[in-house]
Order: structure tokens, then C-alpha cells, then sequence
């Protein structure tokens, strides 16, 4: 089986699905931009195909946006803006939901609640970007993690092993 998408060098490295099964090729994204444009251009699809790689590549790229939209904004006294990301692993369902008058796109699932939740402690922690222990399993030793500790989250009896990513400057 072909590795659909990873982390290396600091990058998103994924298979173009657009040139499959006639060639092998792989597209290499330095930034969010490039990870999204990717995605939005079908070199990449699927929920489960995007993976933890363009996720914590895209949580990054996303906090570096941040930081420089309010380093803009404290020059021209600007409103600054937060943002708290969660990201989880796990089981979830992914597709259309809806009807023949509203159809939307979406993912549901214990997993999907879990990163919320996850997305809801970065309130009271200094890191902006949280993840659950499987996410580490996977990261740990491409990304700067932080141990915050077990957390009681809304929906689970047991509490959950949180972990911080540092922002990267």
C-alpha cells in the first residue's frame, strides 16, 4: 500500500490522487495554503486520507497566520484575534447529511466531539493547539509536545491525556 500523505522535513508530503494508478507522484506543502489549496484541487481527498500530517501542518500554518495577522493588527490598532485548535484520532463517520433542500459535507462522531472538546480547553491552557494521546503516538517525534496532564472533558467517564503543541516561530 502506498503512504497516502506524511510529515517530513517539515512539510505535508502527499500522493497526487489525480495521477493515480498511471504514476506515483508526490506534492510537497511548506504552508497551510498549500496543504488547502491541495486538498481543494483533489490532489488529496477523502476525510481519512488527509490524516494527521495535513492536520498538525495545517494547525501551524494556521496559529503562523494568527500571529502575523495580529502583529498587522497591533501596528494599525487593530482588534487581535485568539483561536484554540483540538485535534483527535479516532473512529468517525464522514459524508452528506441532510436533505434535497439543505445537503452539507460533515463529520460526526465520538471523535469529532473529542477535538471540540479539546479545541474548548485551549481557553485555559498557553498552548493553542491540543491533542489526545493518539495523536502523540503518531507526532512525537516530529513535533514539539507538552504534556498538560489528564483532563476531564464533557461526554467521557475517564479522564483524557492532553497534550500541548507549542506555537513555532
Amino acid at each position: 500500500m502506498l503512504p497516502t500523505i506524511e510529515w517530513k522535513d517539515g512539510a505535508v508530503v502527499m500522493i497526487d490522487q489525480r495521477k493515480l494508478p498511471a504514476s506515483e507522484v508526490y506534492v510537497t506543502c511548506k504552508t497551510a495554503n498549500e496543504v488547502a489549496k491541495a486538498i481543494r484541487t483533489m490532489v488529496i481527498r477523502g476525510a481519512p486520507a488527509i490524516g494527521v500530517a495535513a492536520a498538525m501542518g495545517l494547525a501551524l500554518g494556521m496559529r503562523r497566520s494568527l500571529r502575523e495577522f495580529n502583529a498587522r493588527q497591533r501596528v494599525k490598532g487593530g482588534i487581535e484575534v485568539e483561536i484554540g485548535i483540538g485535534i483527535c484520532h479516532g473512529e468517525s463517520i464522514s459524508g452528506n447529511i441532510g436533505s434535497e433542500q439543505r445537503m452539507e459535507y460533515t463529520v460526526i462522531g465520538d471523535t469529532v466531539n473529542l477535538a471540540s472538546r479539546l479545541e474548548g480547553l485551549t481557553k485555559n491552557h498557553p498552548y493553542k493547539i491540543l491533542i489526545n494521546d493518539r495523536i502523540y503516538e503518531q507526532v512525537k517525534d516530529e513535533f514539539a509536545c507538552v504534556l498538560i496532564g489528564k483532563e476531564r472533558v464533557k461526554g467521557k467517564a475517564e479522564m483524557v491525556d492532553v497534550y500541548g503543541i507549542p506555537d513555532q516561530t
